[in-house]
C-alpha cells in the first residue's frame, strides 16, 4: 500500500491519529478448504455501471448511489437494495466526485459518506486502474466513514485529490475498523492526515 499526501511534518506516512486509534499491518492468508462453520451469510453485490457522480433516478448505478443503497438497505436508482454486509464492485476507470458541498454526512453532497452499520467492502480493478477522484473542486475529503458505521474494506483502488480544512483529505475513519488492501492514497490535503485520519477506530494495511 502507498499512503501519501500533504501532511503534518511528524506524520511521514500520511496518517493522523486521535484518541485510541491504532494501525496494524497484516500478511494476507489463504483460506483453508473445508474449514467453515456451517454459517451462511448473504452479501449483496452492488455493481457500479456509471462513472458520473449522481444521486438521481435515471436508470443506472453510480458509486454514490451504490453507497447510498448499502447505507440505507433500500434500492437507489438501478442499484439493488443493500442487505446486511454489502460489496460494491467498481470497474476500471475514474470516478470523479463533482457534487459540491462540505461537512454533510448524508452522502448527498461532497465526499462519499459511509454510515452503513453493517460491513461494507468497496473493491476496484486495481490501484492503477480504478480511481476515486475528489477533484479538489468539491472542497471536501474523498471518503468519510462516519460514527456508527460498520467495518469497512477498501481494496484495489486509488483515492486522490481530496481537500479538507479538518482531518483526512483522502479518508476519514471516525470510529470503526478500516482495512486498506492495495490502495493508493495520494495527492490529498488536510490539516491533519492528508492521506488518512483515524479517530478512535483502527486501520489495517494488508
Amino acid at each position: 500500500i502507498i499512503i501519501t499526501g500533504t501532511i503534518d511534518a511528524d506524520l511521514p506516512n500520511g496518517f493522523a491519529f486521535a484518541n485510541a486509534a491504532t494501525i496494524t499491518t497484516t500478511t494476507p492468508t489463504e483460506s483453508v478448504p473445508g474449514n467453515n462453520t456451517g454459517e451462511v451469510t448473504a452479501t449483496v453485490r452492488l455493481i457500479v455501471n456509471n462513472f458520473a457522480d449522481e444521486l438521481i433516478d435515471d436508470g443506472d448505478c453510480s458509486l454514490r448511489e451504490a453507497i447510498q443503497a448499502a447505507n440505507t438497505d433500500t434500492r437507489v436508482d438501478y442499484c439493488a437494495a443493500g442487505n446486511g454486509d454489502d460489496t460494491i464492485t467498481l470497474l476500471a476507470g475514474t470516478y470523479t466526485l463533482s457534487i459540491t458541498g462540505t461537512d454533510e454526512d448524508a452522502n448527498v453532497t461532497g465526499d462519499l459518506d459511509i454510515f452503513d452499520s453493517d460491513a461494507l467492502t468497496i473493491t476496484g480493478a486495481g490501484a492503477a486502474q480504478t480511481i476515486i477522484d475528489a477533484s479538489g473542486l468539491v472542497t471536501d475529503r474523498a471518503v468519510d466513514i462516519v460514527a456508527g458505521a460498520g467495518p469497512v474494506v477498501l481494496s484495489d483502488l486509488a483515492i486522490i485529490n481530496g481537500y479538507i480544512a479538518g482531518g483526512g483529505g483522502g479518508v476519514r475513519n471516525d470510529d470503526t475498523d478500516l482495512t486498506l488492501s492495495n490502495v493508493d492514497i495520494r495527492d490529498n490535503e488536510a490539516a491533519n492526515g492528508g492521506g488518512v485520519y483515524v479517530g478512535s477506530g483502527s486501520v489495517v494495511l494488508s
